[in-house]
């Protein structure tokens, strides 16, 4: 996992060393696109944030100044600087109140939209903290925007250690959708969807994460 991070780290470093756009080399072209770059004015949960987004380029899109595509992630505060990459960056400022041309090199100072205190897993903050295994200690979640059925998300969940973020690649929480998924904290545990059966009917799997 961490060998593939810094793989696209350093495909991403190709086209992210400048904000004046400038050719890439032959065979390259799918990195010629334009690049966002966002800062949150806020730290969120002690952590300075930064964005690089490379956005879609939608023949379907709602609006012109939506900003939603890949992304690489750098969360940085004292010693300790770790990055996370996104396949479906956005949140609902981005996508839907954004009034900055996309254009190569645009520089957003933003405010973070955090996660509402009823809500597990946040519909509309691009990334959040969150204790979704119920053992007292808050994992990193990472909205993949619009990446779930009825235009619902999914989510990536890592945890945080000194060596910086580990995917969590087990069920429920590899790309766990907030499509009905329930949360129990006193029972601890988490109901989600497994598709329909062959009558149509919802199948629902509940994970006990007692220990």
């Amino acid at each position: 996992m961490r060998r593939l991070l810094f793989i696209i780290i350093g495909l991403l470093g190709l086209v992210a060393c400048k904000t004046d756009k400038t050719p890439v080399p032959q065979d390259f072209e799918c990195f010629n696109q334009p690049r966002v770059f966002i800062k949150y004015k806020q730290p969120i949960n002690g952590y300075t944030v930064k964005v690089m987004c490379m956005p879609y380029e939608c023949y379907d899109k709602e609006r012109e100044t939506e900003i939603w595509g890949s992304a690489l992630l750098c969360f940085e505060k004292e010693y300790s600087r770790f990055y996370v990459y996104n396949e479906s960056f956005s949140d609902s400022i981005l996508y839907y109140v954004n009034k900055e041309s996309v254009k190569d090199g645009l520089v957003l100072n933003i405010d973070y939209l955090p996660k509402q205190k009823d809500e597990y897993l946040s519909e509309n903050s691009p990334f959040f903290f969150q204790d979704l295994d119920f053992d007292g200690t808050e994992e990193l979640v990472i909205n993949n925007w619009r990446q779930s059925i009825r235009y619902c998300n999914t989510y990536d969940v890592y945890r945080i250690d000194i060596g910086g973020a580990e995917l969590i690649t087990t069920p429920p929480f590899y790309k766990i959708s907030n499509y009905m998924t329930e949360f129990d904290s006193i029972k601890k545990t988490i109901t989600t969807t497994e598709g329909t059966d062959i009558n149509g009917n919802i199948v629902y799997k509940t994970y006990n994460l007692n220990r």
